[in-house]
């Protein structure tokens, strides 16, 4: 069975150029949609992880003061610590930090003419980049607004995968704190579990055998008001199936072809109270 590997740019600072694959080095380079731009994440502990890339596989290496691509030897010159260090006008990281896991005082440098180098942090723009999730559009991802820059979504980018066997791992797994991927090993019905509590930067992936959720009534705040409402939550390759309405939703659907993206808005009217859901990603990547 297939699990979705969540794909992701490196955006050099305020600039329009991705860190992309160039043999086993590193390059800056336009927005090509092509593989060798894409990134993906091997968690390993909390903000450390393993860096691949899409196009070959392999993975950012450090050794001193450079940096390059090469085959997964499980050293801890292939680990590397991201990190949020600038934050949105809504208080979410636009901006992150990747410092060697070997050696903390190293971080991912550009510099033009020169190109990707470790060195110490000094704050400049070229040591910040912004991690753009493949395929999003619209308010979903990276924009600007009269407000002022917004971060794209990252779900559970940057924590754990778990696999979900069973309706009740599933319901445990999207109501736990910090962030995490969770891959549906089943198809749930969840008709008895009204206002099923989602929290904070999850993602929420089918698989290629399993991707249907029947009735789900997903609510993303505490029904007391205890604590803030959720968001940065996304879903990909799911199908939704519903049976009985237990939630009044009204959607907005911006799709760019049969395989990619749907930005959907939530707005959930519950009872005694009108309730606007961040906005969720969902991608059908299998038709």
């Amino acid at each position: 069975m297939f699990y979705l590997i969540q794909y992701f740019r490196l955006v050099i600072g305020d600039t329009d150029n991705n860190v992309i694959a160039s043999d086993s080095s590193l390059a800056p380079s336009h927005h090509t949609g092509n593989k060798n731009e894409k990134r993906y994440v091997n968690y390993q502990s909390e903000n450390v992880f393993k860096i691949g890339n899409a196009s070959n596989n392999k993975l950012l290496t450090s050794s001193e003061d450079k940096v390059s691509l090469s085959d997964d030897s499980d050293s801890e010159e292939q680990k590397w610590k991201i990190e949020g260090v600038e934050k949105d006008y809504d208080g979410y990281f636009l901006y992150y930090t990747i410092s060697s896991n070997s050696d903390s005082s190293k971080f991912l440098t550009y510099t033009a003419n020169k190109g990707f180098s470790l060195e110490e942090y000094s704050g400049k723009e070229y040591q910040h980049f912004k991690i753009s999730l493949d395929g999003l559009e619209g308010f979903g991802a990276n924009c600007k607004t009269s407000l002022g820059e917004k971060a794209g979504l990252i779900g559970g980018l940057l924590g754990p995968s778990v696999i979900v066997n069973t309706k009740d791992e599933f319901i445990a797994a999207i109501n736990s704190d910090g962030p995490k991927t969770i891959h549906i090993n089943a198809n749930f019905d969840l008709i008895n579990d009204k206002n099923t509590r989602i929290r904070d930067y999850k993602t929420i992936c089918g698989s290629t055998k399993y991707k249907i959720i029947y009735n789900g009534n997903f609510r993303t705040n505490d029904p007391n008001g205890k604590d803030a409402p959720s968001d940065n939550i996304i879903f990909r390759n799911i199908d939704f199936e519903q049976e009985k309405m237990l939630t009044e939703l009204y959607l907005i659907f911006l799709p760019h072809d049969k395989f990619g993206l749907i930005i959907v808005f939530l707005v959930i009217q519950l009872i005694m109270m009108l309730k606007v859901m961040e906005v969720i990603i969902l991608e059908n990547l299998f038709g």
